[in-house]
């Protein structure tokens, strides 16, 4: 039997009850040949670990148009295979629960549904090119923001990609406003308890959306969409896609704070940088995109280090942020990276690799580094280095600018590691080898790089031993349900030959521990401590001497009082400020 290659895959998603969170899905979908694997995707583009959607999928069944019942297998974890040798369509119906309200998932509510077709959208490899449509039933006082094009209560995607790649929020509290940057229109849409300074938040978007197309030349869509959830919880997440991004932040009550606001504006440059870096720019191992698998890429540090370089950087360049505010985020990264020992034992490649791995957490102490933070500091020692060997005539602008004209506007292949070496040799006129094996093949310490290249900015590198309290004796507590946990250890002192991770602490020299201040002051500056710790049920004495050799440290970044004039200008070419 055979099927028209441009047959639509049609979706229909309702609800009974949103106090269970189960979305009913039905599909009518075009049977070409004497079977059919539908599946869903075992990884959403932008996370680069397993999710493994169909984990959320409850009473799978299909039948013919005439409501006859069709034999379904599930033979693998993320797909059904049908009998189709007597049908030419399948209507299939399934429950999908929707209860992650993460910039990347699916959540049903009394005030809203909120859907990441990723999540809960079958697919068949044969048709990826099939145009999808999706009937949203929601109430009539509902309004709906997605990216696609819509009619009604239905939206049309032009293929799979285009549909997973355009997450949706219906809801009666949607909050919408706009502002235009030369002919592109965007759209800012906020659900939760929030309403911002429009004012303030549309002209503080303006600004590093307009240094962003100053920088880029051009937005490839007429339109864009933030898709803001604000939660009244702590929380910090956000997903770029082609046309939109969603960005889910908390708590709601502290969003009109400045480190809040400064978080979301942070968040949402960045994800609009993603336009670019990663939707159209994109490594050569996820173009396309294959959703069945893992996709191993080495160049993790370009697609998320080198924009959340530039998510912050294009803030002050278009003067929404000042120096401090800059520095303040710049030095977040300095802390993630430095006080991370994993820094010592793996490399970003490795890295990148390792998402698919064991994902964004830690899972073994020491083991693994950010491609976010070391990312993004390696990115800033590139432009640097750019801006010195160039004389001062390119930087790491020019880099991304040819990334986009080669790989990213014809939008027809990915680049490879090696083709991002080369870019930087052409721009640099210099292939800087010793930048890319110490800094992204290798594990040389980035300290090397960062004191000297910031000196010539007047900006200090600063290192401080921490030797007080816990600190002195080379471990560190975290407060967690009301017990004092060990949380960081230094390497090869004395308190990793005795303390583990996790251990939680009852009393310092004899007398009972209930808060890490209390702690501070038990130990003070003695040189002896004597710990209670309980361990697996046990209590066990430990006795440390304090090492102040072997210690915790921070480090920071500090813009000098007094800069010579040949700073102030590398300074204000690299922030793209004016004496004004």
């Amino acid at each position: 039997m055979s099927s028209p290659t441009n047959a639509a895959y049609r979706f229909r998603i309702y609800y009974d009850s949103p106090a269970t969170q189960f979305l009913q899905i039905e599909a009518k979908i075009p049977a070409p040949g004497d079977s059919l694997l539908l599946r869903l995707p075992v990884w959403r583009p932008g996370r680069y670990e397993l999710a493994n959607y169909a984990k959320y999928v409850r009473d799978f069944r299909v039948t013919d148009t005439e409501g006859n019942l069709l034999n379904a297998k599930k033979y693998i974890k993320d797909g059904w295979c049908i009998d189709t040798s007597s049908v030419d369509a399948v209507h299939v119906k399934y429950d999908f629960y929707a209860n992650q309200l993460n910039a990347g998932g699916c959540w049903l509510d009394d005030e809203q549904l909120y859907v990441n077709f990723v999540n809960c959208i079958l697919f068949s490899e044969d048709a990826l090119q099939a145009p999808y449509e999706i009937t949203v039933e929601v109430p009539d006082e509902y309004e709906i923001a997605c990216a696609l094009p819509r009619k009604g209560k239905t939206l049309y995607a032009r293929d799979y990609y285009h549909l997973i790649d355009s997450p949706m929020i219906a809801s009666a509290t949607l909050k919408r406003n706009f502002y235009q940057v030369g002919q592109y229109t965007f759209y800012v849409w906020i659900q939760g308890n929030w309403t911002p300074d429009w004012n303030e938040l549309l002209r503080d978007f303006e600004g590093f959306t307009k240094a962003q197309l100053d920088m880029m030349g051009e937005f490839p869509f007429e339109e864009y969409h933030f898709l803001i959830q604000v939660v009244p919880y702590r929380f910090y997440h956000g997903v770029e896609h082609t046309e939109s991004t969603v960005v889910v932040l908390g708590p709601s009550e502290a969003m009109d704070t400045n480190e809040m606001y400064d978080e979301l504006l942070g968040v949402c440059s960045h994800e609009l940088f993603h336009v670019w870096n990663v939707c159209r720019i994109r490594p050569k191992e996820l173009f396309p995109y294959d959703l069945t698998r893992e996709c191993y890429f080495p160049t993790g540090f370009v697609v998320e280090g080198i924009t959340s370089y530039y998510g912050d950087l294009f803030l002050i360049r278009s003067g929404v942020w000042k120096y401090n505010q800059y520095l303040r985020e710049l030095n977040k990264y300095i802390k993630r990276h430095f006080e991370n020992y994993g820094r010592h034992h793996r490399s970003l490649v490795e890295a990148s690799v390792d998402l698919w791995l064991d994902g964004y957490t830690e899972v073994t102490p020491g083991r693994k580094v950010s491609i976010y933070a070391k990312g993004a500091l390696v990115a800033l020692i590139l432009d640097f280095l750019i801006r010195k060997h160039s004389n001062g005539k390119a930087s790491l602008d020019d880099v991304m600018r040819k990334m986009w004209h080669r790989f990213g506007k014809p939008f027809k292949k990915g680049y490879s590691l090696r083709d991002f070496k080369n870019i930087v040799a052409e721009v640099v006129g210099n292939p800087l080898h010793s930048f890319f094996a110490d800094c992204i093949e290798g594990i040389t310490p980035l300290e090397k790089y960062l004191e000297p290249l910031m000196e010539e900015v007047g900006i200090s590198f600063i290192t401080n031993y921490l030797n007080k309290g816990t600190e002195l004796f080379n471990f560190q507590l975290q407060e967690k349900e009301g017990r004092l946990l060990v949380s960081a250890i230094v390497p090869d002192s004395n308190a990793s030959q005795q303390l583990r991770l996790n251990d939680e602490l009852i009393a310092v020299n004899g007398k009972r521990a209930e808060t890490i201040e209390q702690v501070q002051r038990l130990i003070g500056v003695q040189t002896v401590a004597r710990l209670t710790v309980s361990r697996q049920a046990y209590l066990k004495e430990i006795e440390l001497e304090a090492d102040p050799v072997i210690s915790f440290k921070e480090y920071f970044l500090q813009l000098k009082s007094n800069l010579s004039q040949e700073q102030q200008k590398r300074l204000l070419a690299w922030l793209h400020q004016s004496n004004n």
